[in-house]
């Protein structure tokens, strides 16, 4: 019962947002500086993946911040990153605030977002939405409203992102 009702106010609060997202106007990008990535506890990806993808786009590992969300409970990971934020929907409560690490972290502005998830789920969705960012990449099975570039691979294809990525990327930049 506790999650239905979470799981109600999430939708809620997740078509709230959307719509705002609709509505902002896109910044122009003359390079990236800062990046945000959300990844899945679950997935077995290593950091080097997005090691590589900052040193393509010329982004400090400083800049980088790494939210690993998880359904179940909050464990934290050895991380190569100094930014990394750990989230577990059962933080949320019944009124499905974020705790205020997140909220923190949704204050922060970002060149880059990248939604390294490839499922469509309310949680991961709206952890993006909240983030402040003037370009979203993400996966085809993720939700494609959430996204500006929509990679058709899988975040198992890990080469295959960061040359995907870099080449969307790079054509942003004005």
């Amino acid at each position: 019962m506790f999650e239905f009702i979470t799981d109600i106010i999430l939708r809620y609060r997740f078509k709230k947002k959307l719509k705002n997202l609709k509505n902002q106007s896109k910044q122009s990008i003359k390079a990236f500086k800062s990046m945000a990535i959300i990844v899945p506890q679950e997935f077995a990806v290593s950091n080097k993946v997005f090691m590589d993808l900052s040193d393509e786009l010329n982004i400090s590992i400083n800049k980088i911040t790494v939210v690993v969300y998880s359904k179940k409970k909050k464990i934290k990971v050895n991380s190569d990153f100094k930014n990394q934020i750990f989230c577990c929907k059962k933080q949320l409560g019944i009124s499905g605030n974020f705790p205020d690490e997140m909220i923190a972290f949704f204050e922060k502005r970002f060149d880059l977002l990248v939604n390294y998830f490839n499922e469509k789920d309310i949680f991961p969705e709206l952890i993006s939405l909240n983030c402040k960012s003037k370009l979203r990449i993400g996966f085809y099975k993720a939700n494609h409203k959430i996204n500006d570039i929509i990679l058709g691979i899988t975040p198992d294809e890990t080469d295959l992102f960061i040359n995907e990525s870099k080449n969307y990327l790079n054509t942003f930049l004005k």
